[in-house]
């Protein structure tokens, strides 16, 4: 729905939208000139008033044992404006199917001594597209289909409980990539209003 709003303000017929989501969520596109059934002039009027994020990972690491692989992504330095911010996802394989464990924000603010991610503090929280890029990145950098998510690397996802609910309509649209909420996990260090608001 939004996407047809942008491409209504474009002067663009509505089926624009659907292709924009379709290179967004299913294809994955990793720029706006990829956009191949875009018409040149459309893809230059989207590249002068939008902004299109891919994640840049600064390093991969994979397990010999088992195919875990752990990505650390940089945050694109134009969206938030800070350097050398830094999430994580880590790919997990199982015979049920593969599952990526995803960052909710920049850091925590929560204080648990056993975790290193609350260390220098709540940096920022991540916005819905940001904790998606990093579901879309890991299956196209691993060719896996994913079909698990758990929201349980850096930050507390009930901190962030809009943008973590946004991300949740997305990745469970039947027009992309259609992760069933029963194949999602949300861990929490106990944030009882947002326990309640959630149930």
């Amino acid at each position: 729905d939004e996407l047809k709003e942008v491409v209504k303000e474009m002067g663009e017929p509505a089926f624009r939208a659907k292709q924009l989501y379709d290179w967004m969520h299913v294809k994955l596109s990793d720029s706006i000139d990829g956009m191949s059934n875009l018409s040149k002039e459309f893809r230059e009027k989207l590249k002068a008033t939008c902004y299109y994020t891919v994640l840049e990972p600064v390093q991969v690491l994979r397990s010999k044992l088992d195919g875990t692989c752990k990505y650390l992504f940089r945050l694109p330095e134009e969206q938030q404006k800070l350097k050398n911010n830094v999430i994580e996802s880590v790919l997990m394989r199982y015979k049920h199917g593969n599952s990526v464990c995803i960052s909710s924000q920049v850091g925590c603010r929560m204080g648990c001594r056993f975790c290193a991610s609350t260390l220098g503090g709540l940096v920022r929280k991540l916005e819905p597209f940001e904790m998606l890029d990093q579901v879309l990145f890991t299956q196209v950098e691993s060719g896996l289909p994913i079909s698990h998510i758990v929201l349980m690397g850096i930050g507390e996802p009930l901190d962030n409980y809009e943008n973590v609910m946004r991300f949740l309509e997305l990745v469970n649209s039947a027009d992309g990539m259609n992760i069933s909420m029963r194949h999602i996990s949300l861990s929490t260090c106990g944030i009882v209003p947002g326990i309640d608001r959630l149930a």
